[in-house]
């Protein structure tokens, strides 16, 4: 009888092996001290990527490299990207393109320097080029890249060209300061003042552009001018208002009327909408200044309501606060009998709500719907700045900011961060955070992250500031 021991498996330690991180195929450049002194060199320094893209989707180098890359999968590649000029007929750029050589393995590859050129039409559908030569201004070029980004998905280097060092720019306009702190309330005099001065600006950039529509709307909701929240303030409304109708006279010379929506409702309702109640008399009784009173006695400054009564021949601008739909009334018919009545003079909108609210009557229902939305859509947006605050919770910790700044700009999405100089420091309430504040070892800033052609959706915020986040571990913020 044959007896076997048993056999017993052997196995060596396992070593753990991990394989060496590899380098990113597309290197960000960190942003640092601005060396760039044309909008050439700043663009090819903050946003290469850009740079890329566009060769890639909006060129014909690009289109033949496509071509050449489905026949022989993938032979070319495009490197890096420079641009030598821009003007107003478009975009004049040098390409480092890598080829393979020949077929087979083994035969190695080459770079090589390649032009390319790129019209404003190409870059983006139904802009009409200008002439060769003819010199584009630095607003309007950093306005076009940024829409270009946002077209191409490239939000991040949307983000980065938004920058106040842009030569020949916005400035300061695609900005927020430091340390505003929109938590506090009454907002501090730098809140309020930005607020005015960045409405004021888009108001008359708007005013001196001659494509601008006749139907324009300003959104500047801090929390003290968003009727929605009960930190509403009416004479901070009032405040805004005045700053822009002496500005707007002092620059223009043009005659402003100031509207505000009558009582629509009946019976109960009759005092609605309740955030507008009483605003008429305040703002007649409101100290304007002796200056104010000049103008008054001048017509450059009346008063009003909407509505085609009170459009008079020598009215220029209008300006309307808060106009507001309230459940069984519609603004838009008196918004609609206004506009036709100015006949083509600017009316502008404050913190307007035209929406369509539904009632148990019937009223703003599928009735003469498309035409309401349609009138609702020819208003278009020259400024508008709302807060980020998390979903379906209170307004309370602001995470962010989107900011328009101009009529045709795209709409920024901002970062809020708090910076203090104590690492690792925990505040055990808001009083000792405002404590913290006044001494200067607490700042605010907000960084941008993000710029997109339309207002961001819930998904495209939550996907900056995951990618936010992600440059920070990365180190490139």
């Amino acid at each position: 009888r044959r007896v076997t021991a048993p056999r017993r498996r052997v196995t060596a330690p396992r070593r753990r092996v991990t394989a060496p991180r590899s380098e990113p195929t597309a290197t960000r450049r960190q942003p640092g001290p601005l060396r760039a002194t044309t909008a050439e060199s700043f663009v090819s320094e903050r946003a290469p990527a850009l740079l890329v893209d566009i060769v890639k989707h909006r060129t014909e180098l690009g289109t033949t490299m496509k071509r050449q890359n489905a026949r022989t999968g993938g032979s070319a590649v495009v490197e890096d990207v420079t641009l030598d000029a821009l003007d107003a007929w478009g975009l004049r750029l040098t390409c480092n393109v890598k080829r393979r050589l020949g077929f087979g393995m083994g035969r190695g590859f080459e770079t090589t320097q390649e032009p390319a050129n790129a019209t404003w039409a190409e870059l983006m559908p139904g802009e009409a080029p200008g002439a060769a030569g003819a010199a584009l201004d630095g607003a309007t070029a950093q306005r076009r890249f940024m829409q270009i980004a946002c077209g191409l998905g490239l939000a991040g280097d949307a983000a980065r060209l938004l920058d106040a060092s842009f030569p020949g720019g916005f400035g300061d306009a695609g900005r927020l300061p430091d340390d505003m702190w929109l938590n506090n309330i009454p907002a501090s005099p730098l809140a309020r003042q930005h607020m005015a001065d960045a409405s004021i600006r888009a108001i008359l950039d708007a005013l001196a552009d001659p494509a601008a529509p006749p139907t324009l709307a300003l959104t500047v909701k801090p929390p003290e001018l968003d009727p929605e929240m009960d930190t509403y303030r009416i004479g901070t409304l009032l405040e805004l208002v005045r700053a822009i109708a002496f500005r707007v006279i002092d620059e223009t010379g043009k005659r402003v009327r100031i509207c505000v929506q009558g009582p629509m409702g009946e019976g109960i309702f009759a005092g609605l909408p309740l955030s507008l109640n009483g605003v008429r008399k305040l703002l007649q009784l409101m100290d304007w200044g002796s200056q104010g009173e000049e103008l008054m006695a001048d017509d450059y400054v009346r008063f009003g309501a909407v509505g085609a009564a009170d459009v008079d021949e020598k009215d220029d601008v209008f300006i309307i606060l808060a106009p507001q739909s309230i459940v069984g009334n519609s603004i838009v018919p008196l918004l609609e009998e206004m506009v036709e009545a100015a006949a083509g003079r600017p009316i502008i909108t404050i913190n307007g709500r035209l929406d369509d609210v539904q009632s148990a009557a019937g009223v703003m229902s599928y009735r003469g719907r498309g035409d309401r939305l349609d009138f609702v859509d020819a208003w278009k947006e020259i400024f508008h700045f709302s807060l980020i605050v998390p979903t379906g919770r209170t307004f309370y910790p602001i995470l962010g900011a989107v900011c328009m700044p101009l009529l045709g700009a795209p709409y920024a999405l901002y970062q809020r961060l708090e910076l203090c100089t104590e690492k690792d420091r925990r505040f055990a309430n808001s009083v000792e955070r405002a404590a913290a504040a006044r001494a200067g070892e607490l700042s605010e800033t907000y960084r941008p992250i993000g710029c997109f052609a339309e207002f961001p959706t819930g998904k495209e915020q939550k996907l900056a500031f995951r990618e936010a986040a992600k440059l920070v571990m990365e180190g490139i913020y």
